[in-house]
Formats: C-alpha cells, sequence, structure tokens
C-alpha cells in the first residue's frame, strides 16, 4: 500500500471515529490510536539509538522516513538546516523561532512560492515570513 493509500486510510478511519455517536466510544478509540503511536515512537527510538547517525540522517532524507521521525519528534536533521537545504540560494535564513521560519528573499523567486516550497519540505514548521531584500515583509497568499 503506498503512502497516499495509507494517509487515505487513515482520514477514513478518522472520520469515522468522529462520526461515532457515543462519546466514551471515541475517546476510547483515540485514547488506543495515541497509544499504539507512542509505543511505536518509543520502539523506533531504540532502533535509532542503535544505528549510526549517518545512517540516520541520510534514511531521513526518505520522505516516508523522514515524516515518521517527524511524527515522532526523532528526526535527526535540525530544523534551521532543514530550511537552509529548501530554499538553497533562493533566499537567505533569517531565522527559526516557535516554528515560525523568516527568510529574506536574495533571487527572482516569488514570495507565495518560496513560502509552499519551504512548507513542503519541512512540514514541522508553523510558517513562513518571506521579506524582501530591504527587509519589509512580503504579504503570504493562502495555500
Amino acid at each position: 500500500m503506498s503512502a497516499e493509500e495509507l494517509n487515505a486510510r487513515i482520514e477514513r478511519l478518522t472520520a469515522a471515529v468522529e462520526a461515532m455517536p457515543d462519546p466514551q466510544a471515541r475517546m476510547l478509540a483515540e485514547q488506543l490510536s495515541l497509544a499504539v503511536i507512542e509505543m511505536h515512537g518509543e520502539g523506533l527510538a531504540a532502533l535509532l539509538a542503535r544505528l549510526d547517525p549517518a545512517v540516520v540522517r541520510e534514511a531521513a532524507a526518505d520522505e516516508a522516513i523522514g515524516g515518521l521521525l517527524l511524527l515522532h519528534g526523532l528526526h535527526p536533521v535540525p530544523v534551521e538546516e532543514r530550511v537552509l537545504d529548501a530554499i538553497a540560494g533562493d533566499a537567505e535564513l533569517i531565522g527559526v523561532a516557535d516554528g515560525l521560519a523568516t527568510v529574506r528573499l536574495t533571487g527572482g523567486r516569488r514570495a507565495a512560492d518560496v513560502e509552499r516550497e519551504l512548507m513542503a519540505a519541512v512540514p514541522d514548521l508553523a510558517g513562513v515570513e518571506v521579506q524582501q531584500a530591504t527587509g519589509v515583509a512580503l504579504p503570504m497568499a493562502a495555500p
């Protein structure tokens, strides 16, 4: 099953749980899901601790593996470094604070394009502020 198919299945099951008329059943289903996720995270952390950090870092570049590591707070590459990799040459990183990346455009790219690409490449960001070279913040188009 592909990642897209699994995501669609999870969305369908989540909707089915949310539609349950019994609030106790919904709560139990949600708690069960969270417990399973926590158990998998603990196992994944134990596995990663036994692997060479370079191997983990290389594996994290895979979209599916990187997403799984992000889900469990185990991604080996700091968010600032992932932002720098994503903007390579299009902008300079001003900083990342509270999940918000602030970048300054250096090339001819549109602010909305840089924001969209950054959010896709670094999905754990809460947002992106793109500034012109003069330091003036540019308004972002809605995704």
